[in-house]
């Protein structure tokens, strides 16, 4: 049982790199996105905004919602406070310039999210499998202190 609980928790570490690069794909979706509806369709950013949060596909932005167009607003996701500082700006500057401007924007954000998600992407590959062997090995270990 002890060496189960140990392994699991390696296996909660793991994890929550593994939501960090699910909430980078997502981001970058949502560039894409935007990037299509600013540029091509010329939709208004509010209706963008509220599609989105709407639609069940994009259930991991369900922090987003119009009112963060109108104030900074720091969301709440498995990314790291100063990543989802950024995230909170890059929403408020939707829909304050020309198209242009947003499109760069939104340019800028979509490179910040993909190196982002290398970086865990990386961190991933190289301690999943770590968090989970220690786990269960100090788990393995208590089990021998305790016989």
């Amino acid at each position: 049982m002890i060496i189960c609980c140990s392994g699991v928790i390696g296996i909660m570490l793991s994890r929550d790199i593994y939501e960090k690069i699910e909430m980078c794909t997502s981001l970058l979706e949502l560039c894409s996105i935007l990037r299509t509806e600013i540029s091509v369709r010329k939709t208004p950013i509010r209706t963008i905004v509220k599609q989105i949060s709407e639609n069940e596909m994009f259930s991991s932005l369900n922090f987003m919602n119009e009112q963060m167009l109108y104030s900074i607003q720091i969301p709440k996701t498995s990314l790291s406070d100063v990543h989802n500082k950024k995230i909170g700006e890059f929403i408020y500057s939707l829909g304050k310039d020309e198209t242009g401007s947003q499109l760069e924007s939104i340019d800028t954000f979509e490179e910040f999210t993909k190196n982002l998600k290398l970086k865990y992407e990386s961190e991933y590959k190289s301690k999943s499998r770590l968090y989970i062997t220690v786990g269960t090995a100090f788990g393995i270990i208590l089990c021998i202190m305790l016989i």
